[in-house]
């Protein structure tokens, strides 16, 4: 007998949750409250989980997660792979940058781009 589980969704977008308490902790993303302080740097985040993970990356340069298909490249996070992951076998670039003609597979990387010091103040 297959027992229906109860899931909370987030009103502002499409996210929805195990429980109360993770559909509270998502919301912070969409109020802008940040009320995690990095101790080095002073960047604020949402999430203890984004400190957390900003720490190890930024400050102690910690990067577990590697490609499988191209083994030169390590992460810091399962999401910074998962974007990398997404980038072999394609050769569509959608996303060009209408400064300098570059090309971008994901949107993530063509929006880096434009905010890099390389355009910034154009």
């Amino acid at each position: 007998m297959d027992e229906e589980i109860e899931r909370y969704n987030c009103q502002y977008c499409m996210g929805t949750f195990k429980d109360r308490r993770c559909l509270n902790i998502h919301l912070l993303t969409h109020t802008n409250i940040k009320q995690h302080s990095c101790s080095k740097c002073n960047r604020k985040f949402t999430q203890k989980a984004g400190l957390y993970t900003h720490f190890r990356a930024v400050h102690l340069r910690i990067k577990p997660y590697s490609c499988s298909l191209c083994s030169s490249q390590k992460f810091s996070s399962k999401y910074e792979l998962h974007l990398h992951i997404g980038t072999h076998g394609k050769d569509e670039r959608h996303y060009r940058c209408q400064m300098c003609a570059a090309t971008f597979v994901q949107k993530i990387g063509f929006l880096k781009h434009l905010n890099s010091a390389r355009h910034a103040g154009r």
